[in-house]
């Protein structure tokens, strides 16, 4: 367990650092890379109960992807998303859950991600 706290804790840290420099990267790829390492710090926030830094780090990697992120990046945005409706539900922000579960039904394409976002809905209200 240890080590895991120690791996987590540098997690925060790298991307913390990453996310301040984030307007200097221009590379896309680069910019998807971290958008992937904020998806990964707001999912182990969550796991440690962490609810409002990982709604922040979901926040940063959806920032991150620009236009068509949907089309070109879809489990990414779909997975930051998910993570920061979770995040919310649990920060108590229902009328952001809604937002963003309108926003992911809106451009989801299989039925089980409609119905996780339904599910999510469901809960918020």
């Amino acid at each position: 367990m240890q080590g895991n706290a120690k791996h987590d804790r540098t997690l925060f840290v790298t991307v913390d650092h990453l996310n301040l420099a984030r307007d200097v990267i221009q590379d896309d790829q680069r910019k998807k890379h971290l958008a992937r390492l904020n998806l990964q710090a707001g999912q182990r926030a969550m796991r440690s109960s962490a609810f409002v830094p990982a709604a922040t780090y979901s926040k940063a990697g959806i920032n991150l992807l620009g236009v068509d992120h949907w089309k070109r990046s879809y489990q990414l945005s779909l997975g930051l998303y998910s993570s920061l409706v979770k995040a919310e539900q649990c920060n108590g922000k229902f009328d952001k859950v809604n937002q963003y579960v309108e926003e992911i039904l809106k451009n989801a394409v299989t039925m089980e991600d409609k119905h996780r976002a339904y599910s999510a809905s469901i809960k918020a209200n």
